[in-house]
């Protein structure tokens, strides 16, 4: 089997699901400093932090079902492998 892997949840899925908390975990912390007093620089910043942690999001989650969809054969044929050594 892979180091650091396992079948029901493979080592590049952990680092998606960890990139993918830490965009949301920043995302929520932007909203909460989202403001609507001040300088127009201070509001839009506050509001692009904001928009571009949530786009972040978005492209983690793309680039994610992107893959997958691209090494669905590959998880296929890795899968078959493992069972085949167990």
């Amino acid at each position: 089997m892979v180091s650091g892997g396992s079948l029901s949840n493979p080592l590049p899925y952990r680092f998606v699901r960890r990139s993918t908390n830490l965009a949301a975990g920043m995302t929520v912390t932007f909203f909460f400093k989202v403001t609507d007093e001040g300088s127009w620089l201070e509001i839009g910043q506050s509001i692009s932090f904001f928009c571009i942690t949530s786009l972040l999001l978005v492209w983690s989650a793309g680039i994610c079902a992107l893959g997958e969809g691209l090494m669905a054969e590959t998880l296929v044929e890795y899968r078959a492998t493992v069972q085949k050594e167990d």
